[in-house]
């Protein structure tokens, strides 16, 4: 086995016995600096990794305690991914476990939940960061140059060019909206994913590709299959590993912060000082089921902070027109609904009005 400078081996040694299993010492000071790495590490060869134990501090980690200590969503790089709610932190779990590995992702989410994010934390915290993260729009890429598109052509034809997927090579591949792409294009990625060749258009002779393939969606893509819209082969290969993003009404517990965030940047890029938020305004924006999720939230408060101009506070009548309706129909509806629901016991109240009563 080689030594790795990387987490500054002090000692190897190999242990005899079945398996012939190796330990790797590690000084108790880089054991920060290792478990950074140590995504490096799960990412061996799966007869490597049963052998590999990793001493750690003092303590001999197994493969599996290594891969749970890695796959911890706070020892991840997540730029721009804000909030501490359970929600959110089951979801970068899963982030953190698809990290680990080579196979292709599926991201699933809502419509503005930041789906493009996710895929580049899961890029960053793999092997592949620093290589190039190519972003495809699925809904952008018509049929009939689809192939040319993503593959290429030789430099001897005719606009000749290098494509997308040559441009990924040791880097990752995320397709945005997936469920758009054209269905033969959904064919051809299956075979790059088992092949991990391509032929460019209008040439004779293979090329090989080493990429990570991440893909997103905000439909259901079993259901598409079920109904011949997707590519069931595509499916099954892009389910190895699933990023559930959930939407924003299920982690409300991360608005305050998100707001916090998007308001102190916004501020900060125009050069103006930082508002205060009202309490009304606090409670409106946690009232809001907020459909759009995260971009809605982003946008809304830009134009709240466009609508105070000068003031040193935001108040509920900052926010967009339709926010304010909304939260004020639900508030009546709500009251309406305790109201109807109120009914008097009849056993308790009913003697109480009797017309002989003695009372």
């Amino acid at each position: 086995m080689k030594k790795t400078q990387v987490y500054k081996a002090t000692e190897e040694k190999s242990v005899p016995g079945p398996g012939n299993r190796y330990e790797l010492a590690i000084d108790e000071s880089v054991a920060t600096e290792l478990l950074h790495h140590l995504i490096v590490w799960v990412q061996l060869p799966d007869v490597e990794r049963r052998q590999l134990d990793i001493r750690l501090a003092g303590n001999v980690l197994t493969i599996k305690e290594a891969e749970e200590k890695v796959i911890d969503f706070t020892n991840l790089q997540r730029s721009q991914i804000v909030g501490n709610s359970p929600e959110l932190k089951t979801c970068l779990n899963q982030v953190a476990r698809a990290a680990c590995k080579e196979d292709a992702v599926l991201i699933c989410g809502e419509t503005g939940t930041g789906k493009e994010l996710f895929a580049r934390a899961v890029h960053q915290n793999s092997r592949r960061d620093g290589e190039n993260f190519v972003v495809v729009d699925c809904r952008s890429i018509p049929e009939s140059i689809a192939e040319k598109l993503l593959l290429g052509q030789p430099r001897s034809a005719r606009f000749g060019h290098h494509g997308l997927l040559p441009q990924a090579n040791k880097g990752t591949l995320f397709l945005d909206e997936v469920a758009d792409l054209p269905s033969s294009t959904q064919r051809l990625f299956y075979r790059l994913l088992q092949d991990e060749k391509y032929r460019p258009v209008g040439a004779v002779t293979d090329i090989r590709v080493n990429f990570r393939l991440i893909a997103a969606t905000n439909r259901n893509l079993q259901q598409l299959a079920e109904q011949g819209k997707f590519d069931p082969v595509l499916l099954h290969m892009l389910q190895q590993h699933v990023v559930e993003i959930p939407p924003l009404r299920k982690r409300k517990g991360d608005i305050s912060l998100l707001t916090d965030y998007f308001l102190t940047n916004f501020c900060k890029s125009r050069n103006i000082a930082l508002k205060e938020q009202s309490p009304e305004f606090q409670e409106m924006l946690n009232s809001y089921p907020w459909p759009g999720n995260v971009r809605e939230l982003e946008n809304s408060l830009v134009q709240a902070l466009l609508a105070a101009r000068n003031k040193k506070t935001l108040f509920p009548k900052d926010l967009p027109s339709h926010i304010r309706v909304h939260v004020k129909k639900s508030s009546v509806g709500r009251k309406k609904k305790a109201v109807e629901d109120f009914s008097f016991d009849d056993d308790l109240f009913g003697g109480l009005f009797a017309t002989d009563n003695p009372l």
